[in-house]
């Protein structure tokens, strides 16, 4: 993996993060941060940020993220990294999955399950 594959040492860095919390609670959606390629000099001017409501579907929002940097002409390591993180963001703000019940297997099983039930 070459150093330049971390944002810590290339420039063209796409963020992608949870969005800030409103004040009915915590927010499910996804901001992505990237870069204009025509204003380097303005600071103040070359970043965009994009938002996603947690109402959006997770392949739409892996389609923008997609679509996104490679309109600005990131690389496509990046790109692929930046929706990985969008994944695991989006996985991590729904619900936890709740473990079925395990059902007996066998004979012996069911047997000692209709024991206990009577």
């Amino acid at each position: 993996m070459p150093a330049s594959q971390e944002t810590d040492h290339f420039p063209k860095a796409i963020g992608v993060q949870a969005a800030p919390p409103t004040k009915d609670g915590p927010s499910k959606g996804i901001v992505v941060t990237t870069k204009k390629p025509g204003q380097v000099n303005h600071p103040s001017k070359d970043l965009v940020k994009t938002q996603y409501a947690g109402s959006t579907s997770g392949r739409r929002i892996y389609r923008g993220i997609a679509n996104a940097t490679a309109k600005r002409g990131y690389r496509p390591d990046l790109r692929r990294e930046a929706i990985a993180r969008a994944s695991q963001i989006k996985r991590s703000q729904g619900k936890p999955r709740v473990a079925a019940e395990k059902k007996p297997r066998g004979k012996k099983a069911k047997k000692a399950l209709e024991k206990e039930a009577s």
